[in-house]
């Protein structure tokens, strides 16, 4: 009877971690999928009023200054480790914003500190400043 309670009790041990895991897992890919959803628009440098950054759904950003594209960037939102080389740190509260230079293949990569409908945001990586933006 003793063997059977403690084998009750491992299974719902077992039973409960694989729950709490599938339910982090989940916050992380509706995270994951609110921010994919939320960066698509053009975004005004609070700082810098003549940058813009315009993300498509395509996967696609222009850099626009004083109107005019002046870069082209294939960018995804990530949540692992390394970033551009950089280890960072991993969970459910830490995402990073990955652009590739079209043109050169050069990486930049942002940690997100913020991102909704109305607002970003992001530091470079190996920066302590971050940079905010509005959306248009």
């Amino acid at each position: 009877m003793k063997t059977l309670r403690k084998m009750t009790a491992n299974t719902s041990t077992k039973l409960s971690i694989l729950l709490l895991s599938i339910l982090i897992a989940s916050f992380t890919i509706y995270q994951l999928n609110q921010e994919s959803q939320d960066i698509i628009g053009i975004w005004k440098s609070d700082d810098t009023p003549e940058w813009k950054l315009e993300f498509k759904n395509t996967g696609t950003c222009f850099w626009y200054y004083t109107g005019e594209p002046t870069k082209e960037f294939t960018y995804s939102i990530e949540t692992t480790t390394p970033q551009c080389n950089q280890n960072v740190p991993i969970g459910d509260k830490f995402s990073y914003l990955k652009l590739v230079d079209n043109s050169n293949q050069e990486q930049w990569c942002y940690e997100i500190f913020g991102l909704d409908q109305t607002g970003m945001q992001i530091r470079l990586l190996g920066r302590s400043k971050s940079m905010f933006f509005t959306k248009q």
